[in-house]
């Protein structure tokens, strides 16, 4: 196998336990007061940050607002709180490492920051959006941890953000600032590090965003917000193709979310925002309960961002295709069993269940989606669409983009299978890529991590730092990774490193009639 030709020197078994922190604490100066952090293993961490004030009572549903200044030294010793959500300790394919802990706050708005020890000046930065589609997540996940990525030169920010119904409401109300108050703190985040990240020794000329999953949709948002213009520089979406071009399959139109907006005030017994910020976190769960909230829904109550004409453009397709959007180099791709974790019936080979669910996504276009994808004795076809759905959403963005751009698109498959609990179900799941790319696989002691998972692990890093500070993978050590171009070129990431098969012409075309329909290529 290549990886093992190319990795001969790499690291041969997971790394030593880190030293407790230290007792030096470095302190920095931000716009808003002073801050001191806490050094371990030759990283300087700084937790818990304000970047904006708290959005409670009258600033609930308000844009985010700059973080009054503190006197004296803010220890940034610790995470902060979660923003509200359900707090769960596993689901399913997702051990605890992958999911938020510990306490939820609606004061909640706050940045991390690590940096490699004593560096003063000119790191290029990543900043990491994390995933739980805008219902869930935090930037305190153990995976995120952003010390390993800092120890090989780069600094790490990693943010919170309004999620549910706190951090989108299509209320008329909020037209004239917009109602995507989650994606208007990530905006707020990127300003502060802008303003602020030259004091940790970065570079605020050389951000990149970085995203997985709604933390991908998030970067997708992020690309087409002119309110986001000149604050990043370079962008990675993990897991956020299924948009594709087609942006109103994840992202409603003003009208329909206003509609929902007010089935949730209705059911709340309020008819302004104003009466709603007077409401408790339990009333409010309550009445969107009422209705059926859940994330994309276009009946009853949704969650997550929609064109609101502010933040994001009334008709996003369209600008997306005009090239009305922020350009820079991109990293994009997905793993090979996207749904494995999300839909139960990943690996039936129920036929009577895989037509059924075939006629529900496909409608007319089902019998010759089965042609491609029969369902056989014994054999799930599932995987295999999901999976070329996804190819052929992220060829359908990057090909559209690429009419636009001037810069590069580097796309890979994720096919590696991280051990632990029931892996022959889970497959190479939704997030599995996320602790070879921080480094993290030592937050997951449970999990029988072997050799080969670090060396996967550092050659992840290595990709991912090489374009956090050039805008390309390619490095010094590693299997050449070719753009998308003209040639489609998916590289795969996993036990074998290469090209990755492309998907057939026939199969592509019926996939993308679908989608061009306002079909959903989530095959999951």
């Amino acid at each position: 196998m290549r990886l093992r030709r190319f990795f001969s020197i790499a690291l041969a078994a997971a790394a030593a336990v880190g030293a407790a922190p230290s007792a030096f604490s470095q302190t920095v100066r931000l716009d808003a007061g002073q801050v001191s952090g806490v050094r371990k293993d030759g990283v300087d961490g700084f937790l818990g940050i304000p970047y904006a004030a708290a959005p409670v009572g009258a600033n609930r549903w308000r844009a985010p607002l700059p973080p009054a200044p503190w006197k004296g030294t803010l220890k940034a010793d610790h995470f902060g709180p979660s923003c509200p959500q359900k707090i769960i300790p596993s689901l399913g394919a997702w051990t605890h490492e992958y999911l938020p802990s510990g306490a939820t706050s609606e004061d909640c708005l706050t940045v991390n920051v690590w940096k490699p020890a004593g560096a003063t000046r000119d790191l290029p930065v990543l900043v990491w959006i994390h995933g739980g589609g805008f219902t869930s997540g935090s930037a305190s996940v153990p995976v995120y941890d952003g010390a390993v990525l800092a120890r090989k030169g780069i600094i790490v920010v990693s943010i919170n953000y309004r999620l549910g119904f706190l951090g989108a409401m299509a209320s008329p109300e909020a037209r004239a600032t917009g109602g995507d108050f989650g994606l208007q703190d990530q905006i707020a985040a990127l300003r502060w590090v802008k303003r602020n990240i030259g004091a940790f020794g970065g570079d605020p000329a050389r951000v990149t965003i970085s995203g997985q999953s709604a933390g991908a949709f998030s970067v997708h948002y992020l690309i087409l917000s002119q309110q986001a213009r000149g604050l990043f520089s370079r962008a990675i979406l993990q897991s956020g193709v299924g948009l594709g071009v087609h942006l109103d399959l994840a992202l409603a139109p003003r009208d329909v979310a206003e509609r929902s907006a007010g089935a949730f005030l209705a059911a709340a017994g309020v008819k302004t925002l104003d009466e709603a910020r007077k409401l408790s976190l339990d009333e409010l769960s309550t009445a969107f309960a009422k209705v059926g909230g859940r994330p994309g829904s276009t009946d009853g109550a949704r969650i997550g961002p929609y064109a609101d004409g502010v933040v994001l453009p009334l008709d996003p397709a369209a600008a997306f295709r005009a090239g009305r959007y922020n350009d820079t180099p991109v990293m994009i791709g997905l793993t090979a069993d996207e749904g494995s974790g999300l839909n139960p019936h990943y690996r039936s080979t129920d036929a009577a269940l895989y037509k059924a669910f075939l006629a529900r996504r496909f409608g007319a276009l089902a019998p010759a989606v089965e042609e491609f994808y029969p369902a056989k004795e014994g054999e799930s076809a599932l995987p295999a669409l999901t999976r070329d759905c996804g190819l052929a959403m992220m060829a359908d963005w990057t090909r559209t983009r690429e009419k636009t751009t001037r810069f590069p698109a580097f796309a890979y498959m994720w096919t590696h299978v991280e051990p632990g609990p029931e892996s022959a179900r889970y497959g190479a799941f939704h997030t599995s890529e996320v602790p070879y790319a921080f480094g993290t696989l030592d937050k997951a002691p449970d999990r029988p991590i072997a050799a080969v998972d670090w060396r996967l692990a550092d050659m992840m890093q290595g990709y991912w730092v090489n374009f956090v500070k050039s805008g390309n993978p390619n490095g010094k050590g590693l299997p050449k990774w070719l753009p998308f171009g003209r040639d489609n070129h998916v590289e795969e990431l996993g036990d074998r490193v290469g090209v990755y098969p492309r998907l057939d012409p026939a199969k592509n075309a019926l996939l993308l009639k679908h989608a061009e329909g306002g079909g959903n290529l989530l095959a999951f």
